[in-house]
C-alpha cells in the first residue's frame, strides 16, 4: 500500500515534466517557423526592390537611346514619352516600399529613403530636358548640346539607382545574417533545454 501511494506523485510529477518538455519544444520550433517566415517575406520583398532598381537603370539607358534615336533620324513618336511614364511609375513605386523599408530598418540603417530622393532629384532634371527637346524637335547640329547635358544626366540618374540598388542587396545580407544569429541563438537555447532535461 505505502509503495503504491509513494509512486503516484511521481509518476504524476513525471508526466507533468514531460507535457512542460513538449510544449517547450513545441514552443521552440514554432519560433524557429516564425524566424524563417518573416524571412522568406522581406528577402522577397526586397528581391522584388531589386529588381525595380534594376527596371529603373534599364529604363532610363532606355529613354536616352530613344532619344538620341529620336534626333538622329529626326523621327519623332510617343516611344519617349512612354518610356518616361514607365520610369516615372517604377520610381514612384520603388518610393512607396522605401517608406515601409525605413520604418522596418534601425535608426543607423536609415539610408534608402535620402537615395530615392536623390534619384528623384536626377530623374526630374533628366525628364525635363528630354520632354524640352521632344518638345522643340531640334536638328541634329541644334540638339548637340542637349544631347550633351541628357548623357550626363542620364548619368546621375543611372548612378544613383546603381546606388539604391547596392543598398537593397546590403539590406538583404543584412536580413540573412539576422536570421543565422537568430536561428544560432534558439538553437542553443534548444541544446541548453534537452541537456538541462537528460
Amino acid at each position: 500500500m505505502s509503495s503504491r501511494a509513494s509512486t503516484k506523485p511521481n509518476r504524476f510529477g513525471i508526466s507533468r515534466k514531460v507535457a512542460a518538455l513538449f510544449l517547450l519544444l513545441a514552443a521552440m520550433a514554432g519560433a524557429y517557423q516564425l524566424v524563417v517566415y518573416r524571412a522568406q517575406q522581406q528577402l522577397e520583398g526586397i528581391a522584388e526592390d531589386i529588381n525595380s532598381a534594376g527596371r529603373l537603370r534599364y529604363r532610363s539607358q532606355e529613354i536616352r537611346a530613344s532619344v538620341l534615336d529620336a534626333v538622329l533620324t529626326q523621327t519623332w513618336s510617343d516611344e519617349t514619352t512612354n518610356l518616361i511614364n514607365k520610369f516615372a511609375d517604377r520610381l514612384s513605386k520603388l518610393e512607396d516600399r522605401g517608406l515601409i523599408i525605413e520604418r522596418l530598418a534601425s535608426t543607423s540603417s536609415r539610408k534608402f529613403l535620402p537615395v530615392l530622393d536623390q534619384t528623384r532629384a536626377a530623374w526630374i532634371a533628366y525628364r525635363q530636358d528630354v520632354q524640352s527637346l521632344l518638345k522643340t524637335r531640334p536638328t541634329r547640329e541644334a540638339a548637340q548640346a542637349q544631347l550633351t547635358r541628357i548623357r550626363q544626366e542620364s548619368d546621375q540618374v543611372l548612378s544613383m539607382a546603381n546606388e539604391a540598388t547596392t543598398f537593397l542587396a546590403e539590406r538583404a545580407e543584412a536580413i540573412r545574417h539576422d536570421v543565422w544569429r537568430t536561428l544560432t541563438w534558439l538553437t542553443t537555447i534548444n541544446l541548453a533545454i534537452l541537456l538541462t532535461v537528460f
